[in-house]
C-alpha cells in the first residue's frame, strides 16, 4: 500500500484512519522505508522486513532506532 502513497494528503488519509502511537508495525516489504519512517515518527514501534540488502542498510543509517530484518519472505 504505501508504494502507491506519494502526496502528503495521501499520509494524511492515512493518519486519519490509523492511529499509531503505542502500536507495532511489521511492514513486509518496507522497500527504502517510507511507511517505517512515518508510523516510527508518530510513535508506532516498528520492524522492517526486506530481501534488499540495500534498502536495510538505508533504513539502518537514515533511522538507527528502526529495527530491520534482512530476508525472503
Amino acid at each position: 500500500m504505501a508504494h502507491n502513497i506519494r502526496s502528503p494528503e495521501q499520509w494524511d488519509i492515512i493518519y486519519g484512519r490509523v492511529y499509531f502511537q503505542g502500536k507495532t508495525l511489521i511492514d513486509l516489504g518496507c522497500g527504502k522505508g517510507d511507511l517505517l519512517f512515518r508510523a516510527f515518527g508518530a510513535g508506532a514501534k516498528v520492524v522492517g522486513v526486506d530481501h534488499n540488502i540495500d534498502n536495510i542498510k538505508h533504513i539502518r543509517t537514515a533511522r538507527p532506532g528502526i529495527k530491520t530484518l534482512f530476508g525472503e519472505l
